[in-house]
């Protein structure tokens, strides 16, 4: 008998969270994981077992508490023990996780029972959950390192040695519109009889079939709303109204929260309290949704529509747009391989709590919502015109927290899209974004801003090249006019032109330059304005054709980026940070 090291990871992991389409779905998937991840937690520590990896302050591991979880659990059992007796420990802290899935989607089903079908539900809720564990005795606390680069080991190849169930799926049953994996557990005659305060409380539109999984996540936390990414988009333009104006939207709103308009917590979501509701109010385009109420009729938007349409005639229609920030942290996997101790890896842990827990007071701090934020890994719904501070924020912070540790870094990637986008395609944009600025070297910073009539633009640097203050800059000479508004294209152009002759000459290079500073300050006669300056400044690093495309991405992107800044009356920042 001796000590043993346990690890135990949860899943699955991105495909449980991710399959959304609303940003209540995704909140709630990632909560949902947290609590479960968490329930193997709380089992092990009462079992006996000193918890490194997640390290818990006292009552974290509650139910419901702010902090969240990561699905994968490292234990130190430091009592004698057998090899069974930990295999014993291992299967009671899987039966602990498919517990706390059963009672969250036993809680969902007691409210919605009148409407499914007993036999699909019954046979989804058992293959939801998987678990997976390994573990290696300990003899010895100098030896911690090595044992534990053997668990990951065999844990890694556990998860893929997976379980492959007898399929347990009914013909002719419609899919779940969540990820299309699962059949809808609706019960077709009896789901036509939904009352519409009902398909409200579960924001159920006509059609749309959920599965064991998307009935939880829509009430297994219970009926709490998320933010939708409508009122994210809408953001910038609402704090761009006259105090007088908004005021009379917010009093018009309040009339129709009992007709079908929701209304934000202001408790939960205080960074909305200046106008609490959801964002259909104030895109006409989607009144609809306003609608779903008992006894509503279109006449009761009668009001709202006048006072939008002389709204938008003074500060011009809500922008649409929308970013999706994912942050993750950089070698994290060689940061703990390195560590030599119990007790090092335990102050890693602390820290990356001590880091998920600030990351949702930064998010709020910048307009934003916080979908889930666990050990290096945060994901997040940003305005558009508050995405890079908030970026380069997180990334100082996980710096500073993580500082005792060797050159901790956060590469985030910004994914901005059209808020009527599938929730699919915009978190796919953002993961794309994310794992474009940790390629090929990390620490970066990736933006990638798609419309739904153009190429998407993407640009990517590390953050010591000083791209966030770059566009910041070129955004505020947008707002200023200080060059053509069509400049970025004719760059563009320009760089076309320039990319066959022959690179690293001198001359060429300044060449190159002068050509696009006179193209940049063709608005201004005096070559001694700052803009000018700030111009040829910002023309420094411009060697190459390529180069000069890259800069021209720049400013077509600052340019989408100042027409949302001029919504939201602000400026930008003349430097969000010093490029470190």
């Amino acid at each position: 008998m001796t000590d043993y090291l346990l690890a135990i990871a949860v899943g699955p992991v991105q495909g449980f969270i991710e399959a959304a389409r609303r940003t209540r779905d995704l909140w709630s998937g990632s909560h949902l994981l947290s609590e479960i991840s968490k329930a193997v937690a709380r089992y092990l520590k009462n079992a006996g077992a000193d918890l490194i990896f997640p390290n818990p302050g006292p009552n974290e591991l509650d139910r419901n508490s702010s902090f969240s979880a990561v699905n994968l659990i490292w234990a130190h059992f430091l009592q004698p023990l057998t090899a069974e007796q930990v295999h014993s420990y291992a299967i009671e802290a899987g039966n602990a996780a498919r517990k706390e899935w059963l009672d969250r989607a036993a809680r969902a089903h007691e409210e919605l029972a009148a409407y499914i079908d007993e036999r699909r539900w019954d046979t989804q809720l058992t293959d939801v959950i998987e678990i997976y564990a390994a573990w290696l005795p300990l003899p010895s606390a100098a030896e911690y390192s090595t044992v534990r680069f053997q668990v990951a080991r065999l844990l890694s190849g556990r998860k893929a040695c997976r379980d492959f169930s007898r399929w347990a799926g009914h013909a002719k049953v419609p899919k779940s519109s969540l990820d299309g994996a699962r059949e809808s557990v609706w019960n077709r005659e009896k789901i036509a009889t939904m009352p519409k305060h009902m398909a409200a409380r579960i924001r159920l539109n006509e059609g749309e079939q959920l599965d064991a999984v998307g009935v939880t996540k829509r009430l297994g936390q219970g009926a709490r709303q998320f933010p939708s990414v409508s009122r994210i988009a809408a953001d910038p333009w609402l704090r761009g109204l006259s105090p007088e104006d908004r005021e009379q939207l917010t009093e018009i709103c309040s009339q129709l929260t009992g007709k079908g308009l929701i209304s934000l917590s202001e408790t939960r979501y205080p960074q909305f309290s200046y106008f609490p509701y959801e964002g259909s109010a104030v895109y006409q385009m989607r009144h609809e949704e306003i609608l779903t109420g008992e006894n509503t009729s279109p006449e009761d938007l009668i009001p709202l529509k006048t006072l939008l349409r002389g709204l938008e005639k003074r500060y011009g229609v809500p922008n649409p747009y929308l970013a999706v920030l994912a942050a993750d942290g950089d070698r994290m996997g060689e940061a703990i391989s390195r560590l030599a101790r119990i007790e090092d890896h335990k102050s890693l842990s602390r820290a990356l709590t001590a880091f998920a827990t600030s990351a949702g007071k930064i998010v709020s701090q910048y307009g934003g919502c916080l979908v889930y934020s666990g050990g290096d890994d945060v994901l997040a719904l940003m305005p558009v015109d508050t995405a890079i501070e908030c970026a380069d924020h997180l990334r100082r912070n996980f710096r500073e927290i993580l500082s005792e540790f060797p050159d901790p870094t956060l590469s985030v990637g910004i994914g901005i899209g059209h808020f009527l986008e599938s929730l699919e395609d915009l978190l796919h944009l953002a993961r794309s974004a994310e794992k474009a600025a940790k390629h090929p070297d990390r620490n970066g910073l990736a933006i990638s801003w798609a419309t739904r009539n153009a190429e998407a633009v993407k640009l990517r640097r590390r953050w010591e090249n000083g791209l966030h203050n770059r566009l910041l800059k070129l955004t505020e000479l947008h707002l200023r006019n200080a060059f053509p508004g069509s400049a970025g294209y004719q760059l563009r152009e320009m760089a076309r032109h320039y990319q066959g002759w022959p690179a690293g000459h001198a001359s060429l290079s300044s060449a190159m330059r002068a050509d696009a500073l006179r193209l940049l300050s063709r608005k201004s006669v005096d070559h001694t304005d700052p803009s000018v300056a700030a111009m040829r400044d910002l023309l420094g690093s411009v060697s190459t054709a390529m180069d000069l495309h890259d800069f021209a991405a720049e400013l077509i992107m600052a340019r989408r980026f100042a027409a949302v800044y001029r919504q939201s009356g602000r400026i930008p920042p003349q430097e969000v940070n010093p490029a470190a």
